[in-house]
């Protein structure tokens, strides 16, 4: 069976009608619903292609929602692979010996300017410098590609530092004085160490970004055909 241009382009049109907006998903969708079509249009030789189309999708519907639950899934699955991966990357021994440098550093920060700023205090202006300066000039310049459900995935994971910062900030907070009450201000290097994992958590983010946006620069020759 072979479908007019006007008839894949009705076809394009009303799947994305139905909210299947991504380019991996409509490459899926589209192979299985041309398949369906194929072997249903021959039993409906008057019918409108319009509503014919309508019907084929409500008896897919099911399977359409199937594949692309899968996909997601396996999208998912893969980039919270790569995230994890990204994230322990630093634990290497090429890393190592930077990683306490940055520790002792911040700890020794604290220590000069605790007459100014408490830890709290240090770990929130710290915490959103590191953040600045890190997007500013680690994160990916091409990112929001378009309709690509990789690159979604891919960013989905901007609120881990945002969560993890404030469950440790709320530590910190409640600690604080227990610690402080001890001569050695374990305060401090608690402080510096969620810093450094922070640092850690954000340039995992990046990375995995990355990665999402070099996918969907693959897509791009296919992607522009099947919009075309």
């Amino acid at each position: 069976m072979e479908l007019s241009h006007e008839e894949i382009g009705y076809v394009k049109f009303f799947l994305h009608k139905k909210k299947h907006f991504y380019f991996e998903v409509q490459v899926e969708v589209m192979d299985h619903f041309f398949s369906v079509l194929e072997e249903e249009k021959p039993k409906y030789p008057s019918m409108v292609f319009s509503d014919l189309i309508s019907l084929i999708y409500d008896q897919s519907a099911k399977d359409l929602i199937s594949i692309e639950t899968s996909l997601k899934n396996r999208l998912q699955t893969k980039y919270n692979k790569v995230f994890l991966k990204e994230f322990v990357k630093p634990f290497s021994n090429k890393y190592l010996a930077l990683m306490a440098l940055s520790v002792f550093a911040f700890f020794n920060l604290q220590v000069l300017l605790h007459e100014y700023i408490s830890p709290q205090g240090f770990y929130l202006i710290v915490g959103i410098l590191n953040l600045i300066v890190l997007f500013k000039y680690m994160a990916p310049s091409d990112l929001l590609l378009g309709n690509y459900l990789t690159e979604k995935i891919s960013g989905n994971y901007g609120m881990v530092p945002w969560v993890f910062s404030a469950f440790s900030y709320l530590f910190i907070e409640y600690t604080a004085p227990i610690f402080t009450a001890s001569g050695f201000n374990i305060t401090y290097l608690i402080t510096a160490i969620a810093l450094v994992i922070k640092s850690l958590l954000i340039n995992a983010i990046i990375q995995t970004g990355k990665v999402g946006v070099n996918e969907c620069l693959k897509f791009e020759p296919a992607s522009e055909a099947l919009n075309a």
